[in-house]
């Protein structure tokens, strides 16, 4: 997976009209070491991670 396709990481929270949507920047997390964009995942979260195609 390039940086591309995990800076598209997105978690899935609530639903209905109170549903959100919450981009993940995983380099910021990874290789800028930036542990204030890392979220804790509550329960009924769905993560979704883009599928990477070589």
């Amino acid at each position: 997976m390039t940086g591309g396709e995990k800076d598209r990481t997105k978690i899935l929270r609530g639903a209905g009209a109170g549903s959100q949507t919450i981009q993940v920047e995983i380099s910021r997390i990874t290789k800028q070491g930036d542990k204030s964009a890392d979220i804790y995942l509550e329960p009924n979260d769905t993560v979704y991670v883009p599928q990477s195609f070589f």
